[in-house]
């Protein structure tokens, strides 16, 4: 009788306790949502969220790798879910837990196949270009004409440069959407393994790396926006966004004349995670038609669900740098996966690029994670 009014004690001892809220763990792109979303999920769910922002592939595979505890959604380019999922770093998505992702775009879910065949692994989040944010009145002044600042040539053409970086010129950190501008201007495809075109691209980056201020993740938009830059290669949103809290009618963003990268962010779930089935919730709820549009007008990145675009704020929806006309879409070229001897090729090509001017030699010749 004893042990079990102890039994029973305890028993009403342990159901007293509070449960203990669950926890998700994101790992995404800094400047990337609306926070008010995550609040949102958090409450709905009754979990608490661990949210953390990278700033480059280099940092999402440090922060992959090197996590205390494993991360349950990540946000990577599509380009690397060959390598994530060949290695079984992420696990296929169950889609009866996704019944939003049947209202996906079906053409950006074909494109994603290219990286990610059948669409078991990833969903897409949000798409957009790298291209050129420039400052007219200040490259006018410096008499660069206009009809070559929607052009490569304003980075790749010597003279032009020379021109330019009288105003100030600075360049996205990331070596492949650098790589793909160059080999855009140079004719060639984004994607090509020829170690030729590769060579010839970092040949145009060392010049151009020469006549720039600085090369950095993120830094780029906002000085752009406020005057210190006059040309920016970057990406589209990160762009807008900084130019529309500026609100400084000088800078305009433009996908280049000769062409330029489309790239697609995705979610995937780590295999290493240990809330799978919450995870598969999360991603539900961000293709929400509802919580995507918040998304969209926050960051400036056009989503992937169609039934959000009329929540999309319409100076964002109806702004064609945001959402391109078929025209400019059908001078885009989408990034692929690069087999490993090609990564290897132009990592070595770019760290070259990065030392050339003496200024910027700072990342190691090889990839410690294989990519």
């Amino acid at each position: 009788m004893n042990a079990l009014s102890t039994l029973m004690g305890a028993l009403v001892l342990l159901l007293a306790l509070p449960l203990q809220a669950a926890t998700l763990r994101v790992l995404n792109w800094s400047d990337y949502v609306d926070e008010a979303m995550l609040e949102q999920f958090k409450q709905e769910q009754g979990i608490e969220l661990v949210y953390e922002l990278f700033e480059s592939e280099d940092e999402f595979l440090d922060k992959l790798f090197n996590a205390r505890e494993p991360w349950d959604v990540i946000v990577p380019p599509s380009a690397m879910i060959p390598f994530l999922s060949e290695r079984q770093l992420i696990v296929p998505l169950d889609l009866q837990l996704l019944p939003m992702r049947a209202g996906l775009d079906q053409g950006i879910m074909k494109q994603l196949e290219m990286q990610d065949p059948g669409n078991r692994y990833a969903v897409p989040y949000m798409w957009g270009t790298t291209g050129l944010g420039v400052n007219e009145k200040m490259l006018s002044t410096l008499g660069i004409p206009a009809n070559k600042m929607d052009s490569w040539s304003l980075l790749y053409d010597d003279e032009l440069r020379h021109k330019a970086s009288g105003c100030g010129i600075a360049l996205l950190n990331e070596s492949s959407e650098l790589f793909a501008s160059a080999l855009v201007y140079l004719g060639h495809s984004v994607n090509t393994t020829n170690d030729a075109e590769l060579q010839e691209a970092a040949d145009l980056l060392k010049r151009a790396v020469g006549d720039t201020r600085y090369l950095h993740t993120s830094q780029y938009s906002s000085d752009l926006a406020s005057g210190k830059l006059c040309v920016a290669v970057g990406y589209s949103g990160d762009i807008l966004a900084d130019v529309g809290e500026a609100e400084n009618a000088d800078v305009l963003y433009h996908v280049p004349v000769e062409g330029a990268a489309v790239w697609f962010d995705v979610m995937a779930i780590p295999a290493a995670s240990k809330q799978k089935a919450l995870a598969h919730r999360f991603i539900n709820f961000m293709i929400q038609p509802e919580t995507a549009a918040a998304n969209t007008n926050y960051v400036a990145y056009p989503n992937a669900v169609p039934a959000s675009l009329r929540l999309v704020d319409a100076e964002v929806r109806e702004d064609p740098a945001v959402y391109p006309s078929a025209k400019v879409q059908s001078r885009l070229q989408g990034v692929r996966s690069a087999d490993r001897k090609t990564r290897r090729i132009k990592r070595k090509l770019w760290v070259a690029v990065n030392c050339h001017s003496g200024r910027f030699c700072q990342i190691p010749m090889k990839n410690p994670y294989g990519y």
